[in-house]
């Protein structure tokens, strides 16, 4: 509070003396709410100190009501367009608009900025000003979607900031100048730089105390540390805020959760501790289910902070690591009623999943010889198994069904490995291995398992569905001698003659052409021996 000393002197030069004195003492030790007053005539004067800068600053109001019948004319415009002028601090404040029509708010903003620039010295300057600024403020934030902000370079945005710029630097003793400081500041951090905010921030919590918007300032100097790099500072601050008319309560449990978020990055989630995660998960359930202007990267900061946080607690990547963040997260899908977002959690654990099923693939792969051991055939084949059971849907699962097929037939599993085989047929038609499959498959079927009429017909649906395959002369060929096998002498004529005359560049054509002729030597030789018998 301001202290008021009264000091006695008994001669106007004694007086002037004291008050030099006093003028001295209070410029070298820097007391600007300092003054001295002398009383002239009355051999006294009175010494008003408050050395400490912690009083609401002190201004003389203006008085709205206006001589100046050129402005007189202006506030009539404002009444006939329903703007209650006796309540200007608070205009544009509760959400509701000015004017109703974009022509009129053009009109008066026109007029009474030409007003206080025209006449910065009259005693409704200030007022005109400010009526001019919040007018082209509603412009930007309830006519312009932010589309239309960026299609006119932020014209209206540039002038409402720069209105409210003036407005403090031309008139800083105005009467309603909290409400100025904090328009300007909502302006910034909604449109433009709020790093310029800072210094208005300061000015604001030094000098209103008083103000019913200071617990809003003191969420926007929240957001400005956390924007700083100090979210500790910003925590602090934002849970200090007490909710107001003018306090937005969904915002500061976000911002409050952003800055629990970038305190448990600085500290990399210490994992000895699940408490970071709950605070935060505390922050973020009244913004999930009840406002849907955040919910969308609430969600995305409590999905990574659950991932951080397993990641912290096992933070390499082999199979025992993905393994032990996963059972983290599920004691997260355990208890399903106090966590902010089920679905995040189990995306979580999905992408684990996934990762733990590549893991078992690359296993799988790095053990692979088809000519190895039953048993160590038969790990491999674990690693792919496992790989399938955690995730079914892998990318990879074609690849990896083949492979177990391949392990199924080194460990001398016929049957189990064609099962594997037409599972890549028929569960992944297009697959780029199927070619390769189905000539695996008629191979097996014919030249391991001797059943032929199998094997034919998986080679000739290879050769019919995919004539351009590297495998489709091979896969002809393998046929014809199926055919030779079974004594189908028409049969392996035909592929032999197929193979020769559709792929004349097959190392196997001239061959082919050979034994089409020699299977035809032999039928005819057979006729002959059966013409001879009977």
């Amino acid at each position: 509070m301001y202290k008021r000393y009264s000091l006695k002197i008994k001669s106007d030069k004694r007086l002037l003396i004291v008050q030099l004195v006093l003028i001295a003492i209070m410029t070298i030790h820097d007391y600007p709410y300092c003054t001295a007053e002398a009383n002239a005539g009355k051999s006294y004067m009175f010494l008003v100190v408050n050395p400490v800068d912690t009083s609401e600053e002190k201004v003389p109001e203006i008085t709205p009501k206006t001589v100046d019948p050129r402005y007189a004319v202006l506030e009539k415009m404002l009444t006939k367009a329903g703007v209650d002028t006796g309540n200007s601090r608070y205009l544009g404040l509760n959400g509701k608009l000015i004017f109703k029509e974009s022509a009129i708010r053009n009109k008066a903003v026109e007029q009474f900025l030409r007003y206080a620039l025209s006449l910065p010295d009259m005693k409704e300057a200030a007022q005109a000003l400010y009526y001019a600024a919040i007018i082209t403020d509603e412009i930007v934030r309830q006519e312009l979607t932010i589309t239309r902000l960026e299609a006119d370079n932020g014209q209206n945005r540039h002038k409402a900031i720069e209105l409210y710029k003036l407005m403090t630097e031309r008139y800083p003793r105005y009467k309603d100048m909290d409400a100025v400081i904090y328009r300007y500041i909502l302006m910034l951090f909604d449109y433009g730089d709020i790093t310029q905010a800072g210094p208005l921030i300061d000015r604001f919590l030094k000098f209103y105390l008083q103000s019913e918007f200071r617990q809003a300032v003191i969420y926007y100097q929240g957001r400005l540390a956390l924007e700083q790099g100090n979210p500790g500072q910003a925590y602090r601050l934002l849970t200090a805020v007490e909710k107001g008319n003018y306090t937005d309560n969904i915002a500061i449990s976000y911002y409050t959760a952003r800055s629990l978020y970038e305190i448990g990055k600085l500290s990399n989630w210490q994992p000895e501790s699940m408490r970071q995660l709950d605070t935060l998960s505390q922050a973020l359930l009244e913004v999930t289910r009840t406002d849907n202007r955040y919910r969308a990267d609430a969600l995305s900061i409590y999905k990574d902070a659950c991932r951080l946080q397993a990641e912290a607690q096992y933070p390499e990547n082999d199979l025992n690591s993905l393994l032990s963040r996963r059972k983290v997260l599920q004691k997260l899908q355990a208890d399903n009623g106090k966590i902010v977002s089920p679905e995040a959690v189990n995306s979580l654990v999905d992408e684990l999943s996934l990762k733990i099923a590549q893991e078992y693939r690359r296993l799988g792969d790095s053990t692979f010889r088809p000519q190895a051991r039953r048993e160590d055939l038969f790990t491999t084949y674990r690693y792919y198994a496992k790989a399938l059971e955690e995730y079914p849907q892998i990318s990879e699962a074609d690849y990896i069904t083949y492979r177990i097929g391949q392990c199924f037939l080194g460990m001398h599993r016929g049957n189990d490995a064609v099962n594997s085989f037409k599972r890549v047929i028929t569960d992944h038609p297009q697959s780029t291995l199927v070619e390769e499959v189905r000539y695996t498959l008629g191979m097996v079927l014919g030249s391991v398992m001797k059943r032929y009429l199998s094997g034919i017909e998986e080679l000739e649906a290879l050769a019919n569905n995919y004539p351009y395959s590297k495998y489709a002369p091979e896969a002809l060929f393998q046929a014809g001698t199926y055919y030779q096998n079974i004594g189908d002498y028409d049969g392996a004529i035909r592929s032999f003659t197929r193979l020769a005359r559709n792929y004349r560049e097959s190392p196997r054509a001239k061959w082919a052409l050979d034994l089409a002729e020699k299977v035809a030597v032999e039928k005819e030789n057979e006729l002959n021996n059966r013409r001879a018998e009977k």
